[in-house]
């Protein structure tokens, strides 16, 4: 696999310089900041995908931060992580006009450390509202994990649409439901939507920040209630980046449950969500049903792990305790009634003329 990494950049444009990594499939190499977007435009056009992008605060080693771009190779379950050295107060060209998916984790960065993407094409703040004191950048090393800066009395600077015939349309951020909070500002004419200016991160709590100096399992514990809906993908994230990283291997019953849970906590998040589809298009009776089966989900959740959320099962190295091949086998026995079930949900409100034509 690192053959194929080192292929794809044999003929890359700017100067690389290869860097260590403890992951047996992974390429990280460190470049000059300028040549961020030709590098970023190279790997893309060779198959790769933006997975994700972040900055770095290694004042504490080096006196300088750094960005991170991290691209994916599916065909190869590969990564190749292009590292470039920021001084502080630093920018670097933007590479969201060659890569568009790059756009929000560029202003994230910005917002959370200071490091400023020059010629992105929405320099707006993204995490951190207008109300935030500017210079304020939480994630930096100098910066408290618990005292809050002064807030200032700003508004949100939302993109206007003009015309004969617009009107503007805002929903949030304090909703009627348990969705998060989000602001969003629709532009229409009639049932036409011309744009959606989106606010979000109203709930940004710095838990990047909250974990630094904690053990592993007391990070673990913070990480998996980030989002109690994601329980499971948080906290296998977690412990797989620290496994990677200190090269602990998982025994393979435990990679096994894992996947299980993922799985089990796919498929209640997704029954929620069409039951909410149903919601937001006035379907009371697919709401309805869709939130009884989500329901049954869960129930079978607290029966296999004493969770409905199916917290603390997950550890680092593997899973905090083993489960029952009884309660598993009920679980399979029970998924076999719930989907028929859920067939026929689906079957209920794709026959529903008045919701299909409304979304």
């Amino acid at each position: 696999m690192q053959a194929q990494t080192r292929t794809i950049l044999d003929e890359c444009p700017a100067h690389l310089t290869a860097l260590p990594t403890p992951a047996p499939n992974e390429t990280l190499v460190e470049c000059h900041r300028d040549d961020l977007p030709a590098i970023a435009t190279y790997i893309g056009e060779r198959g790769a995908e933006l997975a994700t992008m972040v900055g770095i605060d290694l004042t504490p080693r080096s006196g300088n931060f750094a960005v991170e771009f991290v691209f994916s190779l599916p065909a190869y379950d590969e990564f190749v992580r292009v590292r470039a050295g920021i001084e502080l107060e630093g920018e670097y060209p933007s590479v969201t006009r060659a890569l568009p998916a790059a756009q929000w984790y560029e202003r994230e960065v910005k917002d959370l450390l200071g490091i400023t993407p020059v010629d992105h094409p929405d320099p707006r703040r993204l995490v951190l509202h207008e109300r935030w004191p500017h210079g304020y950048h939480p994630l930096r090393k100098d910066v408290s994990p618990v005292d809050q800066p002064a807030m200032h009395d700003r508004r949100f600077d939302y993109f206007e649409v003009r015309g004969e015939g617009v009107y503007e349309l805002p929903v949030g951020p304090v909703h009627a439901g348990v969705i998060e909070p989000g602001h969003f500002r629709f532009s229409n004419i009639g049932e036409l939507i011309l744009h959606l200016d989106a606010r979000l991160f109203y709930t940004h709590r710095g838990v990047e920040k909250i974990v630094e100096g904690k053990t592993f399992d007391d990070a673990l514990y913070t990480v998996e209630r980030t989002c109690g809906v994601c329980t499971v993908s948080h906290a296998v994230s977690f412990a797989t980046a620290v496994e990677r990283l200190s090269g602990t291997r998982v025994p393979e019953r435990a990679t096994w449950l894992r996947t299980l849970l993922l799985e089990l906590e796919r498929l209640y998040n997704h029954v929620g969500d069409i039951g909410n589809i149903c919601a937001g298009a006035g379907f009371h009776l697919g709401s309805t049903q869709g939130a009884i089966l989500k329901e049954r989900l869960q129930r079978l959740n607290e029966e296999l792990t004493g969770h409905r959320f199916l917290m603390g099962v997950v550890g680092v190295g593997g899973l905090r305790y083993d489960l029952d091949p009884r309660e598993l086998q009920a679980v399979v026995d029970a998924h076999i009634t719930l989907r028929k079930d859920f067939e026929t949900y689906l079957d209920t409100i794709l026959g529903t003329d008045s919701f299909v034509h409304r979304i």
